[in-house]
């Protein structure tokens, strides 16, 4: 998280495991911040692995799964803490898991326009040059997702529209 919740009693516990460590890595800015502040140690702030691979690579994941087309366009919501089912659109993740990998990433490759909370939702409306919007979801903290926007110049408008040039989130994410 951003902003440090642990104990004198846990911090000094972590402390201890962290020394074991030779290279330590976080994929938000804020945690290499407080890497430094509660251990001593300096960290690299890395990107999320998924952004190791191309679209290509994930299209032809979508292709081999032989997917029916789930409606293209539209807009597609992806929230985490939601239930499509529940009236007050909440509920337990594990209760909403009902797709493969595969169909998830087809329902952002088909939408025209996405609104979520998630992170990886982001990453890969980012990857498929997709029009997005963050809903900020404070109970799951933002730092993630605002150290993403940052990174690809998006944090003004928290998420990516019709006016998102892409040719430079492409030569930003080229540099990561």
């Amino acid at each position: 998280t951003s902003a440090w919740e642990y104990s004198v009693r846990d911090t000094r516990e972590a402390s201890k495991l962290v020394a074991v460590f030779d290279a330590l890595s976080f994929r938000e800015e804020s945690g290499c911040v407080n890497c430094r502040m509660h251990f001593g140690r300096d960290a690299e702030h890395i990107q999320d692995p998924t952004l190791l691979l191309s679209a290509e690579d994930y299209l032809e994941i979508v292709r081999r799964a032989g997917l029916q087309s789930t409606s293209p366009g539209g807009v597609y919501e992806y929230f985490l803490d939601r239930l499509p089912s529940d009236p007050r659109g909440r509920g337990p993740v594990e209760a909403r898991i009902q797709e493969g990998p595969e169909k998830w990433m087809q329902h952002i490759i088909e939408a025209e326009r996405i609104v979520t909370d998630s992170f990886h939702v982001c990453v890969f409306s980012i990857l498929f040059h997709k029009n997005f919007i963050v809903e900020r979801n404070e109970r799951r903290g933002f730092a993630r997702i605002e150290d993403l926007l940052r990174t690809f110049g998006l944090q003004e408008q928290m998420g990516a529209g019709e006016s998102t040039d892409w040719a430079e989130v492409d030569a930003r994410l080229r540099a990561c």
